[in-house]
């Protein structure tokens, strides 16, 4: 057919190899969406061992797509956020999860899942600089999630939360005040009005945290640590007979030893 085409005329022969490119094209274009799609079900048989507790399974899933897709940002990213929830090393979880954001350095939800993990960490070991690492990277995310509304409906007010926590571990009262604030504005919830009233506390602002954890209880009326704190902070305004009484229903609700020397700590420090 090339040859005819060579005797018809350069015209004819630009038709013909156009016609013979844009046909092997579109069989590329098949295999490549044939693959994609493999991919996809890949990812989402990992999720579903995710869901069945199969962890380890899954890191082996996406280990096994990295091998023939090292761009896929999406493993990168599970595999990292599952990484340190079985124990694996720091490092390899933190490794995977920069690779997912050198991939997508715009994606709010690859900062905050550094941040995350770098807050994850904290707990175990309790150097305070990996919650600077953290606020770091909840800020940035912050950043570049409030343009998208659908990342601001389903991520906003937990991302402005876990911040607010950063501050509170680090003492920085006035920024926890101001993030459990947006927070709630985004999403009330009786974790956030509990917390609100810790940083309020902890600037001895005491009528403004009555008021919050009010409003945590209203929310959830069984929760012992929210109740237990009003008892404190009543006790700090000197409302003894009120202490005293948070503290009979948290003791009420049958908790831990734990519970028990808490509200003893609490009574003791405020009782007549």
């Amino acid at each position: 057919m090339v040859r005819k085409a060579l005797r018809g005329g350069r015209r004819n022969c630009r038709s013909i190899l156009c016609g013979a490119y844009s046909g092997a094209k579109q069989s590329i274009g098949e295999m490549t969406g044939a693959a994609e799609m493999d991919i996809e079900q890949q990812l989402h048989r990992g999720k579903e061992l995710e869901r069945c507790g199969q962890k380890r399974e899954a890191i082996d899933l996406y280990t096994s797509i990295l091998a023939h897709r090292p761009d896929c940002a999406e493993a990168w990213q599970q595999r990292g956020t599952l990484r340190f929830t079985v124990g694996d090393q720091f490092d390899d979880a933190l490794s995977d999860l920069e690779q997912f954001i050198s991939l997508r350095p715009n994606d709010p939800d690859a900062y905050c899942d550094r941040g995350c993990l770098y807050r994850y960490v904290y707990f175990e070991s309790e150097k305070e600089f990996l919650l600077e690492l953290a606020i770091d990277d909840f800020t940035k995310a912050i950043d570049l999630g409030k343009a998208d509304l659908a990342w601001c409906d389903d991520h906003l007010s937990d991302t402005y939360f876990t911040r607010g926590t950063c501050n509170l571990d680090l003492k920085r009262y006035e920024c926890a005040i101001n993030d459990f604030s947006q927070s709630l504005k985004e999403a009330p919830s009786s974790t956030a009005f509990e917390s609100l009233a810790r940083a309020y506390a902890g600037v001895r602002k005491y009528s403004d945290a009555l008021q919050a954890v009010h409003q945590a209880i209203a929310l959830s009326d069984d929760c012992p640590e929210a109740i237990a704190l009003r008892a404190e902070i009543h006790g700090h305004l000197g409302n003894v007979s009120e202490s005293e009484r948070d503290l009979q229903r948290v003791e009420n609700l049958g908790r831990t030893t734990w519970w028990s020397k808490w509200c003893c700590a609490i009574k003791n420090t405020f009782s007549r």
